[in-house]
């Protein structure tokens, strides 16, 4: 059927003929060696449309009357969002041009900010208040996957505020009442500006003149813009009868998203199990074993590689596994306790001379049918030396001196012919940095296979596997479903949740059919109990399971090519003395010693939650926060802090 265009189609073409002549006004966005973007096509340029823009009857009216979103059911003529509650812009002293554009079933606002001043400027708040929903609403929180949780304006908490991509997926809030879905999403290329965004969601403060309770969701945008430059940024915001999918009102950023970083991975997913192999507990430190290596039989520090390299086997013949995570390598520290796992996970190895001479025993169990990977703790940090106590040394990508420190680890396993690398504590409190490191070990090593640990957002997503453990995911990966169809995410079997409702621990049949249900929801499990595996284990297809037909997205036939790496370089590593010991007992950290950090056993009772003293970011609950971190609160309230860095052992790993 020929479409015929109405009077109301020609003046949003127009403006969105300005919205994108605007944006092409953008200079000095990137920072000078960033990374290009991958697109199965052109990409679109910040700020433009989304090219999800849907043509049919306007359901819901948008306007901005007073300089706020104004949106209007048109069957009943209900107001969903009051522009009378807040300002669209705060905390700023910069006032952004704003181009809006009716949907169907929303609107597209683009702003863009010009620093005509002699300093660089806070960038502030979008806001959108006057949300006329429910007293109980459903906040989507996409922190690690998304989770329908119930808020009642009545009733703490009544707030949220995740930071994108510190610890949500995607920066995107979705709220549900008992009658409407209402969407909001921002778009804007965050590798480029290295900018984060904090997305709260709350109880609107009251005034008089706001025209009655509400409910506010604002962007706050974490930064600022240099002197002379100009920043655009584009929100849409979609609304859908609460029959339809939730997803469908987050079209716009999929849309977005796929522009820019390719629809799909840029990894060739994997769908079978994995077995954990951890060869180091820290219980096990003791004077005469102070790696702490597991299994007086297979110490590598006494009888080499050999032992371990014939139980990977094992369990890839015996038990079917064909893919095998190593942890602990070269051990876990004693004194510094609190850097568990190290980020210095292989090196090590060679100050023992039984470990030097057989390391090649590793090296020979990888063959076309079984893939070996190496899993680096901290994988962000620097660690020049082994069981040091002191403060971290982070990695800045970009200083020749500490590259080089860290390629050692990434280089040695390509020597024992790894092909996966796990990536403890991947964080993503610079984008710019966190992505272009990774397209950097990706151009390096073309042959691995990325992990990133944990939970990391979509953006790291498209270019590394993501791990998550079971007891923070009870529902499927729909957001990466629909946003990543291909994409390969881990689910570390710890079932600890099945345990506490057991009052025991799973019998191997039980274990089978956790791992079953795992599977059938998309996920890639990571046994951490030696079970024998079969085909049934093997990760579902997510992204037709999980998503609606209408909603739905096949995976590219070959992988999205990766982002060009930046220009940095690797520098020689430059011996250097260590610095002497900070004290004995008073040197280690106190609450890793008080549990069981960096192990992989039974827990000291049912009710402790993590298996390290990692600091789980946004789930104050279940957070378990240290000296050196600001933790951010909860489902429910808002945080307290910037991008909080994690801060105990990080990484995961599996009795042997």
């Amino acid at each position: 059927m020929t479409r015929r265009f109405r009077v109301t189609d020609i003046v949003s073409m127009t403006v969105r003929t300005l919205s994108i002549l605007i944006a092409s006004l953008c200079v000095g966005c990137s920072p000078p060696e960033a990374p290009a973007s991958r697109a199965t096509s052109d990409p679109v340029p910040a700020g433009s449309p989304p090219v999800s823009a849907m043509a049919g009857p306007v359901r819901y009216q948008a306007s901005m009357p007073q300089g706020g979103l104004r949106l209007v059911q048109t069957s009943d003529n209900r107001v969903i969002l009051d522009e009378r509650a807040m300002q669209s812009i705060s905390y700023t002293n910069l006032r952004p041009t704003i181009a809006f554009v009716q949907q169907p079933d929303g609107a597209d606002i683009t702003f863009t900010y010009v620093n005509n001043t002699g300093q660089a400027q806070p960038l502030g708040r979008i806001n959108f208040a006057g949300i006329r929903m429910d007293d109980v609403v459903h906040f989507w929180d996409v922190r690690h996957v998304a989770a329908k949780v119930r808020v009642d304006r009545n009733h703490n908490p009544t707030s949220f505020a995740p930071d994108y991509p510190g610890d949500a997926y995607s920066p995107v809030m979705v709220i549900e009442d008992s009658r409407n879905i209402l969407g909001f999403q921002i778009m804007y290329p965050c590798v480029q500006y290295d900018l984060g965004v904090r997305m709260r969601f709350f109880n609107n403060q009251r005034w008089s003149g706001d025209g009655g309770p509400n409910w506010a969701a604002t962007f706050e945008l974490m930064g600022s813009i240099p002197s002379g430059e100009t920043r655009v940024f584009q929100v849409a915001v979609r609304c859908q009868p609460k029959a339809e999918h939730w997803l469908k009102t987050l079209l716009p950023y999929r849309d977005y998203f796929w522009s820019l970083y390719g629809r799909g991975p840029t990894y060739v997913r994997d769908p079978r199990p994995v077995t954990a192999v951890s060869l180091s507990q820290q219980r096990d430190i003791n004077p005469d074993n102070p790696r702490g290596y597991s299994f007086p039989d297979r110490r590598p520090d006494i009888h080499g590689f050999r032992p371990w390299a014939r139980e990977i086997v094992r369990r890839q013949t015996e038990l079917g596994y064909n893919r095998a995570m190593v942890w602990a390598m070269s051990g876990q520290f004693d004194r510094a306790r609190a850097r568990n796992y190290p980020a210095n996970a292989i090196s090590p190895i060679m100050d023992i001379p039984a470990a030097r001479d057989s390391r090649m025993e590793m090296a020979n169990v990888a063959s076309p049918t079984l893939s070996v990977g190496y899993y680096i703790g901290y994988a962000q940090k620097v660690e020049r030396w082994w069981d040091i106590p002191g403060p971290f040394e982070d990695l800045d990508p970009t200083n020749p001196d500490q590259l080089g420190v860290a390629m050692k680890e990434h280089d040695m396993v390509v020597e024992l012919n790894g092909t996966m690398v796990g990536l403890d504590a991947f964080e993503t409190t610079r984008p710019y940095h966190a992505y272009a490191y990774l397209a950097l070990l990706r151009d390096r090593h073309p042959n691995i296979k990325y992990i990133a640990e944990l939970s990391p957002p979509d953006i790291i997503h498209t270019m590394a596997g993501s791990f998550l453990f079971d007891m923070d995911v009870q529902t499927p990966h729909v957001l990466a479903d629909f946003l990543i169809p291909g994409h390969e995410t881990w689910l570390c079997a710890w079932g600890q949740q099945v345990t506490k409702q057991l009052g025991r621990k799973p019998t191997m049949n039980e274990w089978k059919n956790i791992y079953r249900q795992y599977a059938a929801m998309g996920y890639t499990v990571l046994d951490l109990e030696t079970v024998p595996i079969d085909p049934t284990m093997n990760a579902a297809e997510g992204w037709v399971t999980n998503i609606p037909a209408e909603l739905r997205a096949q995976p590219s036939l070959t992988p999205s090519p990766t982002p060009q790496a930046p220009d940095w370089q690797i520098g020689p590593i430059i011996p250097r003395d260590p610095p002497p010991p900070t004290g004995g007992e008073e040197a280690r950290d106190p609450e890793s010693l008080s549990n069981d950090s960096g192990d992989w056993g039974p827990l000291p009772d049912a009710n402790f939650v993590r298996p390290s003293s990692k600091l789980v970011r946004g789930r104050s609950p279940q957070a378990i926060s240290t000296s050196s971190a600001t933790t951010t609160s909860s489902g429910g309230g808002a945080s307290t802090a910037g991008f909080a860095p994690t801060g105990g052992g990080g990484g995961a790993g599996a009795p042997a």
